[in-house]
């Protein structure tokens, strides 16, 4: 395979790192001159280099002193395909790097190249003995992030929320892939269960996990929505809540999510008027384009913000379910780029409407229904601390449980979840 896959593949990373748009936008963006070959080297190429991101950072300092993003997309494509992928010629790739280091006047001499070669053969030795306190300070998060693939801030933000060993360990579990569940989705009826049996193992009642290593996503079940992800914690909560019978029960979220599902699962039957609303429905399309065209009775579905849902709700609700916009540190293990391009500036707007729209979503609720926030992330201010600040505002409410889950714990999850009950008057 020739370097143009090296130039199709700087191509998507360049507006990875520079428009901070998502992987698969930027392929879908980049491969229209890609033959079927070339768009997969494309992609496992750009991929692998996502997941090393910080230490192609480190090692293209280190070696070559280049800190210039272009420059370093040319180095970190010949690193991962030297040490993972080679579609290309290992020393064809070396000679293409040259040329484009050219171009920015960054040399490559003997001593450079040996260096980037012990980097190749030996990455994470090479990245523990190299003198990273020297040259960047003495501070091993720099180390931790480029082992990890996490950014240096959440690595503190880690160590400053939860301590050392609770921030180690959630550091070193969340770079691991997780374990991988689904839920049936009822509402197009039932699956048969030697037909889940084939790439899942049960759990619970309507719960599987993913027996094999690839993406769940590429399961035919998932693809046909019949099977939708879900991590463990999330079904839990869902479990959790109160069976009823005869009540209203609203799911509001903002963001891709299949926790609906367990949602619907549990509560369209016995009577149940069941509600479910969010204002980004492109990001989930089965429930307008499959699940609401199916007309099912007791079940609305409405396109809305969480402020107006109030023209939606015609009663007060027993259960109300809120899952805003969040960090959501979830999908630091699921997708590459996200803490790459993830703006941390935004946070403290972010954890502000967190507050807002819980405080908001009270109104909904009549004496004695259940108020649950949920969001998967293990950031501090955004679980514990809204929840401490949403108690000292509302003392019409109380706190009946909540739940932190962490990466390195049994099921593997990231989410976080609090269950509030309205005092009756």
């Amino acid at each position: 395979m020739t370097t143009k896959v090296f130039d199709l593949s700087f191509t998507v990373l360049k507006s990875i790192l520079k428009d901070h748009v998502t992987f698969s936008s930027a392929i879908k963006n980049n491969s229209k001159s890609a033959s079927k070959e070339d768009f997969a080297a494309m992609s496992s190429l750009s991929g692998i280099f996502l997941r090393n991101y910080y230490a192609i950072k480190v090692i293209s300092n280190l070696v070559f002193n280049v800190t210039q993003e272009e420059p370093l997309i040319y180095i970190g494509l010949a690193f991962v395909n030297n040490i993972f992928k080679k579609v290309v010629d290992e020393k064809e790739s070396l000679t293409y790097l040259v040329s484009k280091l050219n171009l920015y006047q960054v040399k490559f001499d003997d001593e450079i190249k040996e260096n980037f070669k012990k980097a190749i053969a030996d990455k994470n030795g090479f990245l523990k003995e190299a003198n990273i306190e020297k040259k960047f300070g003495k501070n091993n998060r720099t180390y931790l992030s480029s082992i990890t693939n996490l950014p240096e801030w959440i690595i503190k933000m880690l160590h400053s929320q939860y301590g050392r060993e609770y921030g180690l360990d959630t550091i070193r579990a969340v770079f691991k892939m997780p374990k991988q569940f689904a839920v049936k989705n009822l509402a197009f009826g039932d699956v048969k269960e030697e037909e889940i049996s084939q790439n899942f193992k049960k759990v619970e009642e309507t719960l599987y996990e993913y027996k094999n290593k690839t993406s769940i996503r590429k399961d035919a079940l998932v693809r046909e929505s019949k099977l939708m992800p879900i991590q463990k914690a999330e079904y839990d909560m869902i479990r959790d809540l109160p069976d009823v019978e005869g009540k209203a029960v609203t799911f509001y979220f903002e963001e891709k999510n299949s926790i609906y599902v367990a949602f619907i699962n549990k509560y369209l039957k016995n009577g149940n008027k069941v509600s479910l609303g969010t204002n980004n429905p492109h990001f989930n399309p089965d429930l307008f384009s499959k699940v609401k065209p199916l007309g099912l009775e007791k079940l609305d579905i409405y396109e809305s913000t969480e402020s107006e849902m109030v023209a939606h709700l015609s009663e007060k609700q027993d259960i109300f379910v809120l899952l805003p916009k969040n960090s959501n540190f979830e999908q630091l293990r699921r997708t590459p780029e996200y803490g790459i391009i993830f703006d941390q500036s935004t946070l403290d707007g972010i954890i502000d409407n967190e507050l807002k729209e819980l405080l908001d979503s009270t109104q909904y609720l009549s004496d004695e229904g259940k108020l649950v926030y949920c969001v998967p992330t293990f950031n501090i201010k955004e679980t514990m601390l809204i929840v401490h600040k949403f108690l000292e505002e509302r003392k019409d409410f109380r706190l009946v449980k909540e739940n932190t889950f962490f990466p390195f714990e049994k099921d593997n999850s990231i989410f976080y979840y609090a269950v509030f009950e309205k005092k009756a008057n």
